[in-house]
This record gives C-alpha cells, structure tokens and sequence, in this order.
C-alpha cells in the first residue's frame, strides 16, 4: 500500500501498538532499566496487572481503537490529502497523552 500510493501516512496502522511501544522504551530509559530484559510496563499490562481487567476487553478496546484510527486515516488520504500529516501527529500525540496519563490514574505497586 506504501508503495502503491507512494506515502508512508499507512504506518500509522500500527499507531496504537506502535506508540505503547516507543513510550514504554522511552519509559524504561528513564528508569534507566534494561529494555531488553523481560517487563510488565506496557499498557495493556497495567490494565490487565494493575486494575484487573480482562485480556478480553482490552483487546476489544485496542482493536476499537485501531479501527477508528484506521478510518480516520483512509478518510483523512481521500478526501484531505494536505492534512492527513498533521492529522496522523494528532492521533500520535493523543495516544501519547494517554499512554501519559496511566501515570497519573493507576496506582504504582
């Protein structure tokens, strides 16, 4: 698809799993932890670990997530071709904010 339509906006696919993981790495650095070694601070960890919810509906939730991110970014490439950069910073940067704000709402151990 990259290729075909010669952008690289498809990437952002992947921006749910893609931002948990820059920012748990980013996360671990701070830490100054070893991110190669085995962990439980990604976000979906914490909500499963920390607050007990259930694999399912976490998974629910990141596949709902994705996909209206997904929408978002086929509608934003057909029908505002200028904007769908400033568009995919923005879902970044919200994702972002709220992978941020697990620092604030769930209680460390």
């Amino acid at each position: 698809l990259m290729i075909k339509s010669h952008s690289i906006i498809w990437i952002v696919f992947l921006a749910v799993y893609g931002v948990d993981v820059i920012c748990t790495i980013l996360h671990r650095i701070y830490l100054k932890q070893n991110i190669f070694e085995a962990h439980r601070l990604h976000f979906y960890q914490i909500l499963s670990n920390e607050k007990g919810v259930s694999h399912l509906k976490i998974s629910f939730l990141y596949a709902l997530v994705q996909g209206v991110i997904c929408s978002i970014i086929i509608y934003s490439y057909h029908y505002f071709k200028s904007w769908e950069w400033i568009i995919a910073v923005f879902i970044i940067l919200i994702l972002s904010f709220i992978y941020l704000l697990k620092f604030r709402y769930i209680p460390k151990n």
